[in-house]
Formats: structure tokens, sequence, C-alpha cells
């Protein structure tokens, strides 16, 4: 459940276990109460209040995110389940509610699949023409592309996914999708269409990984499509 993992799982079952605990004492008759009661009670007591006191320490981690303001975006620098830090940027366009969701997003499906790397770009045309940009990026990225080779990049990018029956695709790593992703990463560039209720704007998530696509299981696949749909809710 989103916003519900983590830390917060750990201090709310710490809490509630101490709560029972306390709840069962008092119900009871004081006459009534065992040596061996008491002996449970205050193990109880101890492993409630160690939990909590490691969600405390864990939610202390998670709060120390580096961030560096920019004008347009604003990175994060944060921690995989593999101890691999990640950098997070988010444009300024989004709200912070949908980057949090964004960020559960790619931190779950990179800490649970082979997956390295997660982007959300977009297109959008306009009066003045069509635009592109890099909404959401988790990973280690180091681009140097030009402005303009990047817009052809995601221009490319957005085509191949919106041209495909099922709105998600495997491309080879001498698609342009892939040179979103670092060199090392993209044995593995999959493309999931994310779908909005603007008409000009066009979304996808761009997922790199270090392993080819064997090592993604069905159901990997299938939440990522999941977690797209999520994605379009929360963006609307």
């Amino acid at each position: 459940m989103p916003g519900l993992e983590g830390s917060r799982v750990r201090s709310l079952f710490g809490i509630f276990i101490v709560a029972l605990c306390y709840i069962n004492h008092t119900v009871g008759s004081p006459n009534a109460i065992t040596f061996s009661q008491t002996l449970s009670e205050s193990v109880t007591y101890i492993f409630g209040m160690l939990l909590f006191l490691q969600g405390l320490v864990e939610f202390g981690k998670e709060s120390g995110f580096v961030v560096k303001s920019k004008e347009d975006q604003y990175e994060e620098a944060v921690s995989s389940s593999s101890s691999v830090s990640l950098t997070q940027v988010a444009s300024s366009s989004l709200t912070e509610e949908c980057i949090e969701s964004l960020q559960w997003i790619a931190a779950s499906f990179i800490s649970l699949t082979p997956a390295t790397h997660v982007l959300l770009i977009e297109t959008s045309s306009e009066d003045m023409g069509s635009s592109a940009s890099i909404l959401f990026q988790l990973g280690a990225f180091d681009s140097r592309m030009s402005a303009q080779q990047m817009n052809e990049c995601i221009q490319a990018t957005i085509n191949a996914v919106y041209q495909s029956k099922g709105g998600r695709v495997s491309v080879p790593s001498t698609h342009p999708a892939a040179n979103l992703i670092p060199d090392e990463y993209r044995r593995c560039v999959l493309l999931q269409r994310v779908d909005v209720a603007k008409d000009s704007a066009k979304r996808c998530f761009v997922i790199g990984s270090n392993q080819l696509l064997p090592a993604f299981a069905k159901n990997d696949l299938k939440w990522l499509g999941s977690l797209a749909k999520y994605a379009q809710l929360e963006m609307q």
C-alpha cells in the first residue's frame, strides 16, 4: 500500500503490539495475573518497543534526503535495497503528492525486480510546436546529451511505445530510447505507456536493467502495467 511501508509499518505495528498488550493486562483481574503472564507481557513490551525504535531509525534514514533546489527541478539522494545510491530528479510541474507516488513506484520496481533505472518521459503538442521532457527519474544517471538529442530520443521513445498494440514493448540497445539509460544498464530497455487525460500529452515509463529480458518474471511485467495505471490516476 503506497505510504504504508518500511519505517511506517514497523512503527505502527510496534505501537499496535504495545497497545494490545496493555489492553490485555488492564481488562483482566489483578489477582488472576500469574508470573508467566507477567513475563510474556514484559517480553511483548520489549519487542514492541524495539520494533518501534527500529521504525524510528529507518525513518531517520529515509528522511535524510539531500535536496538541491533548481529552477525547474530538484534532486534527492536516495538508497535502494541493495544499498546503491540512486539519484531522484523530478520536474517542478509535478505536485508533491505526485512525486511521492512516483518515488514509491520507481523505488518499489527497482527493489523488487531486476530494474535499475526508471524514467517517466512526456511529449506534448503546443501552439508553438511540440516539446519533450523528463518528468521523473530514479537511478544513477550521467547523461551528456544535448537538449536537442534528448528531445529526439524522447520523441522516438514515445512513438515506439504508442505504436505498440499492448502499450508495453522491449527495445534493443540500438534504439534511441536506450540512450536515456547509462551504457551498462541497456541490456534490457522496457517501455510502458502511461495514458493521460490530456490529448496533447503522451507519457511513458522507461525501464533500464543490466540483465536481459528473461530475468523479469511474467508478473513483473504485469505489475509494471498496474503501476502505470496507478501513476495515471495520480497525475490526473
